[in-house]
Formats: C-alpha cells, structure tokens, sequence
C-alpha cells in the first residue's frame, strides 16, 4: 500500500474496471489507478502546479503510444 499525490485527469471505464487516469507525482509521470482498489482519497488543501506539458490531451497520446 502506498500513500501518494496524485492529480486526476479522467475516469475510464475499460477492461470491466473503472480506472483514474492521473499525473503521478511520486514516479513523475502518467498512471492509471482502478478506483475498486483506492482505500482512501483525500482532498488536498495545498496547492500544486503540474509540471510543463501534463494534461489530459498528453495521457491519452501516451496512452495511444501503449496501444491502449
């Protein structure tokens, strides 16, 4: 179990799963969550910037680029 920041770019329904496409601030890059195992979220009253180039246009062409 792991405890991270993340920012939240969309919700998928794929797979018979619902996922949370995001920015992952621990590894620094895109991740998908399935929202079945999430234990706990948290609003977070800091506030962030993403980095240059994040968005949601950005995950799905990575996405694309896994053949997903």
């Amino acid at each position: 179990m792991t405890q991270r920041t993340v920012f939240p770019l969309g919700l998928f329904y794929w797979g018979a799963k619902w996922t949370m496409g995001s920015w992952c601030s621990l590894r620094s890059d895109y991740r998908d969550f399935r929202v079945d195992r999430l234990v706990a979220v948290t609003a977070s009253d800091k506030s962030a910037t993403l980095p240059a180039g994040v968005s949601l246009q950005a995950y799905i062409a990575k996405q694309e680029q896994k053949g997903y």
